[in-house]
């Protein structure tokens, strides 16, 4: 059976990560750029997908996006402040201390509640035209290590994808579902 492509259905779930309800719970990105869908099917193909659609930003302009945390995604917090190692680590904070920088606050308390900065003095300021600008891209820290972030289109926020595999699951946890009919009104792309 043909389907017909809606240009309708895609400009809605641009940048968004799909999740096929109907049959074994396949996971398509939807690539805001070339409003096609790429298929997730493991930590490698989420990797490739990193590589193939990030976006590079500079440390100072990605600071300017709210941090989001994916509660299901199990990881160690070896300080046990309520940020796991593998965000640490994306944030250059110290795995091993609750309070990086000393202040006398968490670091789980400055990044998400207290909008502060956890490796110094001063308030995080966050640039909602700039999150809204990259809502559904994946960002690679260009001054730094390639460090990989997606931007939830639902909630403006960054979530930090260490490797493949957290990728994979970070997008799975952050996924829309979608029926069989409505995820063949994308067009589909190749990695």
């Amino acid at each position: 059976k043909l389907t017909t492509l809606s240009t309708t259905l895609t400009n809605q779930v641009l940048g968004k990560i799909l999740l096929q309800v109907e049959d074994h719970g396949e996971a398509w990105y939807v690539d805001p750029i070339t409003k096609l869908r790429y298929y997730l099917a493991d930590g490698p193909t989420a990797y490739e997908a990193l590589r193939k659609f990030g976006l590079g930003i500079t440390n100072a302009n990605l600071a300017k996006i709210p941090v989001g945390i994916e509660e299901r995604f199990e990881d160690t917090d070896t300080d046990g402040d309520g940020l796991a190692d593998q965000l640490e680590e994306g944030l250059g904070t110290d795995i091993s201390k609750t309070d990086t920088d000393g202040d006398g606050v968490s670091d789980y308390e400055e990044v998400i509640n207290n909008n502060t900065n956890p490796l110094g003095t001063g308030n995080l300021v966050y640039n909602a035209n700039l999150a809204n600008s990259l809502k559904g891209r994946i960002l690679l820290q260009v001054e730094s290590h390639g460090e990989a972030w997606y931007v939830n289109p639902t909630d403006g926020r960054r979530y930090y994808m260490k490797d493949g595999n957290a990728a994979y699951k970070i997008m799975r946890f952050l996924s829309l579902g979608i029926t069989n009919e409505n995820i063949y009104k994308v067009g589909i792309g190749d990695l």
